[in-house]
């Protein structure tokens, strides 16, 4: 999914916004805000974005806090409290995809808790984070090559190297790829859940065959542009599929997520 930047609101963040806009738009990297909920700070510009998103779209009152653990610092990244921990995110280059992963729940359909967790475009590796993090027995990443070394920093900021597998294997466009079937075998998968995210992913995905996709009890897929092939294809599979809308309200309506869930006829 690609990375566009979308204007924040950050009059309705911060009260010292103006000089926030001017810092940002001279290219200050530490930005001094004071937010509208009182509370006052110094953050980098990726950070300083993003909370004015979170605001303007009603999700910093849940799960996600920007303002705890501000004096926990791991160089070149972002830290926030999510439910009752710590998170680091970082290199996100104002990654909008955060704070729908962790704001919004936008993954709760898939129910990760306790299962076996395919996440096929893990990009910088806030999906593989928000599944651990909620409980999933066992999370597969499967990068984009370009995607690698920015995912690696973020699982280990977090401390998950132990509970976050990083494939060595890639899925489309890397030096590596395997079928759908081929990295549930490498990774012993006989029942979990997928998510995907990444047009060419979508694409390869309708060439598996239905035997592989049944392997999953429910699939999860980030799509941008037309879903129509998709969604036939899960459907004939003998999934049930619905389409739900991204959290954040600038994003265009051309993307969204394809909600599938198998419906075994015996």
């Amino acid at each position: 999914m690609s990375q566009t930047n979308y204007k924040a609101d950050y009059k309705k963040a911060y009260v010292n916004y103006r000089h926030v806009k001017l810092d940002l738009a001279t290219k200050k990297e530490h930005i001094k805000i004071i937010a509208r909920n009182g509370k006052d700070s110094f953050w980098n510009r990726q950070k300083t974005y993003l909370y004015a998103l979170c605001v303007e779209n009603g999700l910093c009152n849940g799960n996600l806090d920007f303002f705890t653990f501000e004096n926990s610092i791991v160089p070149g990244c972002m830290n926030f409290k999510y439910k009752s921990g710590q998170l680091f995110m970082c290199n996100m280059d104002q990654n909008h995809n955060f704070l729908g992963t962790f704001g919004a729940d936008e993954y709760a359909f898939l129910k990760v808790a306790g299962e076996i967790v395919l996440d096929i475009g893990s990009k910088v590796g806030d999906s593989p984070i928000y599944f651990t993090l909620n409980e999933a027995k066992n999370v597969i990443s499967v990068p984009e090559d370009s995607f690698y070394e920015i995912l690696m920093k973020n699982v280990k900021a977090n401390d998950l190297e132990k509970r976050i597998v990083i494939s060595n294997a890639t899925y489309c466009g890397g030096k590596k790829d395997l079928s759908l079937k081929e990295l549930a075998e490498k990774y012993g998968i006989d029942s979990g859940v997928l998510k995907v995210d990444g047009e060419n992913s979508i694409k390869k995905l309708l060439a598996e065959d239905n035997e592989s996709l049944k392997i999953f009890k429910r699939i999860q897929i980030l799509y941008e542009g037309s879903y129509a092939d998709i969604e036939k294809k899960l459907q004939e599979a003998g999934f049930k599929t619905h389409i739900e809308k991204r959290a954040l309200q600038n994003l265009a309506g051309d993307t969204g997520f394809i909600c599938a869930e198998y419906s075994n006829p015996s």
